[in-house]
Order: C-alpha cells, then structure tokens, then sequence
C-alpha cells in the first residue's frame, strides 16, 4: 500500500465533504454537487450494491463511459428507481446525446432488468473554485437553466441518438450570467479564501465553469425479473471547428488505422476515404491506446488528466 501526505486542500475539502455530502443547498437557487471523476465528471443519487467512496462498485457510473454494454449504472433504492437521477459533465458545442439503454450485455439481461422509458434532461452551470477538490471528488456550487424537456426512449439494446434539446447560443449567456452572479453574490467569500491560500503559499486559480446534464428516470419499461433500472452507456457528439461531429458510436465503413495525436488528447482514425477523423477528444486529458482489434473495429484505450501535479489521479479505461 502506497501512503503519501495529505495537502490543506484534501484537508479542506473533507471538512466540506462533512457539511454538505452530497446534495447539501445552501441558497434558493444553488446547490453544491461533489462529483466524481477526473476524465468524466459523473454523480448519482444512488447505485445497486455501492461498495463507498473509496471503491468501485460493479455498477457505478463510471460504466456508463466505457463504451461497454456488458457493464452498466444501475440504480440502487427499493422499486423501480422512479425519481432517481445521475448528474453528468459536458462541453460547449454538444449536438447529440447517444444512450444505451438498460442492460444490454445480452437480450436475456435486458428484458430481465428495468429499462429507462421517459428521461427528463436539466442543465445546470457548476462553479468550481480553486482548491475544492480531493482524490475522488470536484465540489461544484450548481444552479440550473430555466428550461427542462423529457425524453421518451426507446425499448431498444442499439444506442439511441437524441438531438441536444436546448439552444447552445442561450446556454453559453446562461453559463456567463451564472458565473457573474456568483462572483458577485461571494466577492468577499472569495476575497478571504483566496486570502488563506496567499497565507498558506498557494497561488490563486481560476474559477472552473462546468457545463452539467442532470438526467431523471420519469417512467420504466419494467423487467421480467429484476425491478433495477439500467444504463449501460452514455456519450455525447460534438460540432468541431472544422465541422462534423466526434466519431464515438459513427459508422465508417472499413477503418484503415487508429491512433492518437501529437498533443495526445485527440484520437485518429483513418478509412479507405478520408484521413484523419476526430474520433474522440478532450481537452484537458491524455489517452494511450493499449489494444485494438486486426480489423479496427474496437480500440481499448487509458486516459488521465493531462495536468496531474502531485495528487494521485483516476485512471480510466475506454
């Protein structure tokens, strides 16, 4: 077992985790959200069978970014989970969401288990300020968009491409209005803090903005045997400044290689037609592609946070 020190940041933020775990809402419109994940930020409000904090359970959330249907986010309370949600970052640009529904590991798993019949989709705008954040978690101060949709799925195994229902243009002013209203609202919260970091040798960062999709279960398709409401993946397509969209879930046709850019964030594919297709990226992370079949249709791949300091970061597989 590998021991190190624990910073005034670790500190800090467990004392907060204290007061505010999980869903702790401090004014009329803004709740404070502690979510995991370095790579992907997810939240649930429950999970079948956690195992805590420090470990992964074997129907957590981060199933849901795996590109795996034979691993799933099951929720975890007694019935069918009616009300029951999971908190998911984003980016600017996004054009589609795709959702595998239920357990889709086999069709007998899928029928046997709950699948999602009716989604509603909010969008909240999360304030990180510098500091607040340890090992697992991200502490984000959230308020949410005025407008709100919900979704009818389909009873399907395939993935299911929903059209991002909101304006972008209207949730970027959003995203700059929250931030304003926030800095306003805590100009001396954030005065002192950034006081304290000064005493303490720390030098003061940047407030990080997060785009966040809370996603509620509304209705179920029920299963034959089990009341478990499932997912087994979720992945967002985004519009490039070049066009097109990111190609996670895109049919190419024969694909001729697989491999990462220089600055190791973006990954490549190449087809018999066209070079160079963004096939998935993010900007503040690094992948290393470890395995991919002889004919290129999976690829199994590492990614990490591009900037990992001192701290001990999640590693997740893709």
């Amino acid at each position: 077992m590998r021991f190190r020190k624990i910073s005034f940041r670790n500190i800090f933020f467990i004392l907060l985790i204290n007061l505010c775990f999980c869903f702790n809402v401090y004014a009329e419109e803004w709740q404070t959200l502690c979510i995991h994940g370095s790579i992907h930020l997810r939240l649930a409000s429950s999970e079948l069978d956690d195992p805590g904090p420090y470990k992964f359970g074997r129907y957590g959330t981060r199933n849901l970014f795996d590109h795996d249907s034979s691993t799933c986010w099951a929720e975890g309370v007694p019935g069918n989970g009616i009300g029951e949600s999971l908190y998911v970052g984003f980016e600017e640009n996004i054009q589609s969401i795709v959702i595998v529904n239920g357990y889709a590991k086999t069709k007998n798993i899928f029928y046997k288990n709950n699948r999602v019949k009716k989604i509603k989709i909010s969008i909240l705008v999360g304030i990180n300020k510098p500091g607040y954040v340890s090992d697992l978690y991200v502490l984000y101060d959230a308020t949410k968009f005025k407008h709100d949709t919900i979704i009818q799925l389909e009873d399907t195994m395939a993935p299911q491409k929903i059209e991002f229902p909101f304006d972008c243009e209207e949730l970027k002013q959003f995203k700059e209005s929250s931030l304003q209203s926030f800095v306003k609202s805590h100009a001396k919260e954030l005065e002192d803090y950034t006081k304290k970091l000064e005493d303490l040798g720390i030098k003061e960062g940047e407030l990080n903005v997060q785009y966040i999709m809370l996603l509620e279960i509304v209705d179920v398709y029920k299963g034959s045997k089990y009341e478990d409401t499932c997912i087994s993946d979720i992945w967002f397509l985004y519009a490039r400044d070049k066009g097109g969209e990111s190609g996670v879930g895109k049919d190419y046709g024969e694909i001729t290689d697989i491999y990462v850019g220089s600055k190791e964030n973006i990954i490549y594919i190449d087809t018999i037609k066209k070079k160079k297709i963004i096939l998935d990226s993010v900007p503040d992370a690094v992948f290393q592609i470890i395995g991919k079949s002889d004919d290129n249709n999976w690829v199994i791949v590492i990614t990490m946070p591009a900037d990992v300091g001192t701290d001990r970061v999640e590693t997740e597989y893709i």
